[in-house]
């Protein structure tokens, strides 16, 4: 698992620009928080991202959680963090 984590991470840094710190945005859904990049849909101006993690936090602990065209991860994160296995995934 840590060698995939390697390769992914690799695969990141070679497909992915570099962003500018001051195109960057850090953003909070509960006491998480979120750099998001500016090609990413913003959870919290858009206000999905708090909706959406309040009901993954709802039973999770124990269940399976898919996180598809996951952006910044909001769901996923915080669904992990209540105690679901997660999986988040975005192009």
């Amino acid at each position: 698992m840590r060698r995939l984590r390697r390769v992914a991470a690799a695969v990141e840094r070679k497909i992915t620009p570099p962003i500018a710190p001051e195109q960057a945005r850090l953003r909070r859904v509960g006491r998480h928080s979120f750099f998001v990049p500016p090609s990413v849909l913003d959870p919290v101006q858009f206000r999905t991202g708090p909706l959406l993690a309040k009901t993954a936090r709802r039973g999770a602990r124990g269940r399976r959680l898919l996180d598809l065209g996951c952006g910044s991860g909001v769901v996923s994160v915080v669904g992990a963090a209540a105690g679901a296995l997660a999986f988040a995934s975005d192009i």
